[in-house]
């Protein structure tokens, strides 16, 4: 009677778990299907029918991740944390990366940098990390505490997590030291960066950071100096395409205010038959990151993108940009929605 009773209990036991496997692949199935939609009013509409039919099942959870996501797409920071921090589910281990943004984004800066943490110990997805480090440095200079985000910067540097953001990093280091007055530092990190990335949008940004300074009453740095930063002669790239590389990722934080939109004088206004013009929106060593950038911002825009490759110093980085443009005010028009859209861009040259 007794084996009986456990082999009853062991064949409920195979029966409930098959039900659940045939549960499980009926909820991915739908959840797949809510992805394929055209994002928009479908798309948001499946996942919450999913989410809220099963919100503790797997599946459910993941569908209120992309919704968070589209709710920081949209800059509804408050909602996306709302729902992010409902998610408890322990295999979706990417929840504390978006709180961290969402808080970043939404002013809540010591959160930023708890989930920032928390995502950094558990993970191990290596672009992820250097841009949660990356939330981390902007929710400390946010908070004016320079000395910390230098310290995170350091430790940056020397760790194996920088690979896309290397101009952003100098860039910060510069402008902490320059928040900390500490002047020549600011100057060595401006100038390393002028070297390394001589036509990045950022190098541009270092050279009006040191301007600012030039201006100032105490003259913290001199028009020497400032002469001296121009006129560097940086090891020779491609100048003739004046392609910018390694630009971070399009969500990284910049200096609330910061405009780092840099347009070259001499863009041409009509078609051109042998340069041709590019919004440069991304570079990563990951190709799998640059295709994703692309499949993101497909969504937005209705022009053609490339994905080169580009070898700087060794390294491999995969560029993506979207054009080519025919005349100023087409290219100012997309930049511009771009950044609407959170998109950082630039423009580059190529045959």
């Amino acid at each position: 009677m007794k084996k009986t009773r456990i082999l009853s209990i062991l064949i409920m036991v195979i029966l409930f778990s098959f039900l659940l496997r045939g549960e499980d692949a009926n909820l991915e199935e739908r959840f797949q299907q809510a992805r394929t939609l055209k994002k928009g009013d479908e798309f948001i509409k499946a996942l919450m029918s999913l989410y809220q039919e099963f919100p503790s099942s797997y599946y459910g959870q993941l569908a209120l991740l992309e919704l968070a996501q589209i709710d920081i797409l949209q800059r509804d920071y408050g909602e996306a944390i709302k729902k992010l921090r409902t998610i408890y589910h322990n295999e979706i281990n990417t929840k504390e990366y978006w709180l961290a943004n969402a808080y970043y984004k939404n002013g809540q800066y010591q959160e930023a940098i708890i989930s920032a943490q928390n995502y950094i110990f558990n993970a191990r997805d290596k672009a992820k990390i250097e841009y949660s480090y990356f939330i981390i440095i902007e929710s400390y200079i946010g908070q004016k505490l320079f000395t910390r985000a230098l310290n995170t910067l350091d430790f940056l540097r020397n760790s194996e997590f920088i690979e896309n953001n290397i101009p952003l990093l100098h860039y910060r280091s510069g402008y902490c030291h320059e928040m900390l007055g500490n002047y020549e530092q600011a100057l060595n990190s401006y100038r390393k960066l002028k070297m390394e990335f001589p036509y990045h949008s950022y190098s541009y940004q270092a050279e009006d950071r040191m301007y600012a300074l030039s201006r100032e009453k105490d003259n913290s740095v001199t028009s020497e100096e400032l002469q001296e930063f121009r006129n560097l002669d940086p090891e020779k790239i491609d100048v003739t395409v004046n392609e910018d590389i390694n630009l971070p990722d399009p969500d990284t934080p910049v200096i609330p205010g910061e405009d780092d939109t840099y347009l070259p004088d001499d863009i041409e206004t009509e078609p051109v038959t042998s340069l041709k013009i590019y919004l440069q929106v991304g570079a990563f060593s990951n190709p799998e990151n640059a295709a994703k950038l692309a499949a993101e911002i497909d969504l937005i825009l209705s022009y053609d993108h490339i994905i080169f490759t580009k070898e700087l110093k060794g390294r491999a980085l995969h560029v993506v940009a979207y054009g080519p443009f025919s005349s100023e005010k087409e290219l100012i028009a997309v930049k511009q929605m771009l950044k609407e859209e959170g998109y950082n861009s630039f423009v580059i040259k190529r045959y």
